[in-house]
Parts: C-alpha cells; structure tokens; sequence
C-alpha cells in the first residue's frame, strides 16, 4: 500500500505552474499467484496532464513465481489548464515482466489509448514499450 502527497512549486523561468496532488496504490498478491491492484491520483494542476487517474487491473504469476502477466485498464480526466482536450483518456495494457536475476526486471508491454490526452488530433493509439528496473 502507498500514499504520496506531493507539491511542486512554480518555475517562473520556464513558465511551469505549481500544484500539488495526492495518488493512492494498493497491490497485494492472493494464494501466491493472483496481484490484483487499484491505483488513483488528482493533481491541482503542477503541469500535469492529468487532473484525475484511476487505473485497475490484475497480474498473474508465471515460471514458479518468477514472472508476471497481466492487464490493466485506466480512466483519466484530462486537466484543463494544459490544452488538453476535453475528452475522457482510456487505456488499456498488457504487459509480462520477466525476472532477469535477483535484482533486475525487463517489463514489455502493448497499451491502447482512447483519446490520449496528449494528443487531442487523434482518436486513438497503440504504444509497444519497454522497460527495466534495477533495485539496490
């Protein structure tokens, strides 16, 4: 479970608004295999793209709990302030991450975005991506 509170002050010098926002997690894994998870966040402004988010979805255990599959989906209000669009933002991923060694995971996803926020032009896109995350 995680709580952040953050608050980002105003940069004049490159025009950047301050704001300040909260984001909730909540992730926990059921008989070992099952990871559902609820995320959410607001933000008064602080140049964010999005003033509401509500993500949800569900990971399942693969490789004698090595890896992970799942499918998440996503809500987002736009926020106002950043020419956004005024459209409600879906989303949805599925993703598998793959345990490399004890401190390093390699995560690939496909994510398809309904009235992506950050581009107003278009009704909707495909996102292939990649990511890593080493701990220490």
């Amino acid at each position: 479970y995680h709580v952040t509170l953050w608050h980002k002050d105003e940069r004049d010098e490159l025009n950047k608004p301050s704001g300040w926002g909260v984001n909730v997690s909540f992730a926990r894994f059921v008989d070992d295999t099952w990871m559902p998870f609820l995320r959410a966040g607001w933000s008064d402004d602080g140049d964010s793209l999005l003033e509401t988010s509500i993500s949800t979805g569900v990971g399942y255990r693969l490789r004698k709990n090595r890896d992970l599959i799942g499918l998440g989906l996503n809500w987002g209000k736009p926020n106002p302030k950043q020419g956004a669009g005024n459209d409600d933002q879906y989303a949805a991923e599925l993703f598998y991450r793959l345990l490399i060694g004890k401190r390093v995971q390699a995560t690939a996803d496909l994510q398809y975005i309904r009235d992506p926020a950050a581009n107003p032009g278009e009704d909707s896109i495909w996102i292939l991506g990649a990511r890593a995350r080493v701990a220490f």
